[in-house]
């Protein structure tokens, strides 16, 4: 993906998103981005995202928002994203095998923190054998 989207040479990063930063529909300072692009790297994302990589799920969920309408800040959050793949490569999920397989929930949500609808976001992490199932 790294090679398709030309970011190769991009700079790793530890985190998919920059927490400083709110992404909206309208920002009033980025210009257009290209959306075929947009829509082509976010779509190879949620790929990676539901298959092998759940760790940037909230990320791409908060990136597709805008695959209808992207501009400049848009992009530069898929960048990052990407950027992050990049420095975690070898990451993956590992299954235990253990007597209890205990199945353990997680769950939080954020009030009204969308910049544009002020919807609230829920996000939940399902355990079962040390691993992440949902």
């Amino acid at each position: 993906m790294l090679q398709r989207f030309g970011l190769q040479q991009a700079n790793p990063v530890s985190t998919p998103a920059d927490v400083n930063v709110k992404l909206s529909s309208d920002d009033g300072v980025s210009g257009l981005a290209d959306g075929n692009k947009y829509r082509a790297m976010t779509g190879s994302l949620l790929y990676a995202a539901i298959g092998t990589r759940p760790d940037i799920s909230q990320e791409v969920g908060a990136v597709t928002k805008y695959n209808s309408n992207p501009n400049e800040a848009h992009m530069t959050a898929v960048k990052r994203t990407f950027r992050y793949l990049k420095g975690f490569m070898d990451l993956g999920i590992k299954f235990e095998h253990s007597e209890n397989n205990e199945l353990i929930g997680f769950s939080d949500a954020g009030w009204a923190g969308d910049l544009d609808n002020r919807h609230s976001t829920l996000g939940n992490l399902f355990m079962m054998s040390s691993g992440p199932i949902s």
